[in-house]
């Protein structure tokens, strides 16, 4: 009996410290990947306005009258030659008045056809799945925008996002001819906001998710986007098929694309390092959505098996390293683990998170306040691994008016998720 202890400890802690260093390992190699980024060249130099690329930014609205005023406000604002972008809103099937803030401004305008704003609407057989609506459609809506566009340059965001003045300049600004793809930097709440302890731990994450995507694209092994900054060439897209072969996933209209763009081997993928073009999200209403956003985007791990490996592989020891993480108390009291190793391993872990987070405020400063959640975000950290981990996998999560239950859309109709692989 007491062999058999032995052995299972042994296999405990082996399996503990090699996840462990799995993540600091990957989460080092963010750091560096950040140095990187932090030491290349700034910004391209500005061409002549009549030089500048011509810009199209899409942004898919579905029931978003209440911020797409803000949005379309602050995209007129634009540091950017106005001749030389325009703005592109697609109507995903709202049922407020989404569309007819577009129109009134479409309507009110002197000279129409020098507006530079567009309406597009998705067709209703096209934002429907067996005859309910359907929360893929986002990428259906996107497409139509972008067939719409007449910009080389595609800039995309999302409507309860704000954007800065310089934005589009800042972004458009990356596009070398060899770059398909330029990742844009965005965070939760704004500094003057103040963000209770659910919005600051949600902060801190997405922070430390964007310092791995920044970090993975200093690297050349680009992994990760955010939909609330993010552009791309239209030939890059065109080239990958588009949407087409991900079309059945309920989200990743960002990190699929990048992967696409990225398994071509044609394009570079760069990270726009220009703190004046961070994008600003409000935090999620409740506890409840934000594990069903986080499910939602954990949803596409599985996916990423096909797309890239390592990034798979990656994500499996981390999710492994949580789980060893909220067993351990267990392990612990059965003697199946040593409480020397334990505490090694999470001063690893902390070590390594905060040397990524330090770097990464070198390049985007947060607010001040945002360390204040720090602590609580590395305790709890393990816990929500395990929880949207399990929830994505198996397709459990809530979305824009629909639920996802064992891969099922709300309504008894199939998910888009439970289709085969393109």
């Amino acid at each position: 009996m007491a062999e058999t202890l032995q052995h299972w400890r042994l296999a405990v802690e082996v399996l503990l410290a090699a996840t462990c260093l799995a993540y600091v390992a990957g989460v080092l190699w963010f750091r560096r990947g950040i140095c990187a980024v932090q030491t290349a060249s700034a910004t391209l130099h500005a061409a002549p306005a009549a030089e500048r690329p011509f810009v199209s930014i899409v942004i898919a609205a579905r029931d978003e009258e209440e911020s797409l005023p803000a949005m379309l406000d602050a995209l007129e604002d634009q540091t950017y030659p106005r001749d030389r972008f325009e703005i592109i809103v697609v109507d995903d099937g709202s049922v407020d008045g989404t569309a007819a803030i577009v129109q009134e401004r479409l309507s009110s305008a002197t000279d129409q056809d020098d507006t530079g704003l567009q309406l597009v609407s998705v067709a209703a057989d096209e934002s429907t799945v067996t005859g309910g609506r359907s929360p893929g459609s986002k990428k259906i809506a996107l497409q139509e925008g972008i067939d719409a566009a007449a910009g080389d340059i595609i800039l995309s965001t999302d409507a309860d996002c704000r954007v800065p003045p310089g934005w589009v300049a800042g972004l458009a600004g990356e596009f070398a001819p060899d770059v398909g793809m330029v990742v844009g930097f965005s965070r939760i709440g704004l500094a003057s906001e103040p963000l209770d302890g659910r919005g600051g731990w949600e902060a801190v994450d997405f922070y430390n998710l964007m310092l791995a995507a920044m970090g993975s694209a200093g690297r050349g092994h680009a992994m990760a986007a955010s939909g609330q900054s993010l552009g791309f060439r239209r030939q890059a897209f065109i080239e990958v098929g588009g949407y087409q072969s991900v079309l059945h996933r309920v989200s990743g209209d960002d990190v699929l694309l990048l992967q696409l763009i990225r398994r071509s081997g044609d394009w570079q993928i760069r990270f726009c390092r220009d703190a004046q073009t961070t994008v600003v999200h409000p935090p999620s209403r409740s506890w409840r959505s934000l594990l069903s956003q986080r499910a939602r985007w954990a949803s596409n791990a599985p996916c990423q098996l096909r797309l890239d490996p390592v990034f798979f592989a990656y994500l499996g020891a981390t999710f492994l390293f949580g789980l060893m993480q909220v067993l351990s108390p267990f392990l612990l009291l059965v003697g199946a683990l040593s409480a020397p190793l334990l505490v090694l391993v999470l001063v690893c872990k902390v070590a390594a998170e905060w040397s990524l987070l330090a770097r990464g405020m070198r390049v985007f400063p947060p607010p001040a306040r945002l360390r204040r959640h720090y602590t609580v975000w590395t305790c709890l950290h393990p816990l929500y691994l395990l929880c949207v981990g399990v929830l994505g996998c198996l397709g459990m999560f809530s979305w824009k008016g629909g639920s996802f239950r064992w891969g099922a859309w709300s309504g008894g109709q199939r998910s888009l998720i439970t289709q085969p692989e393109a």
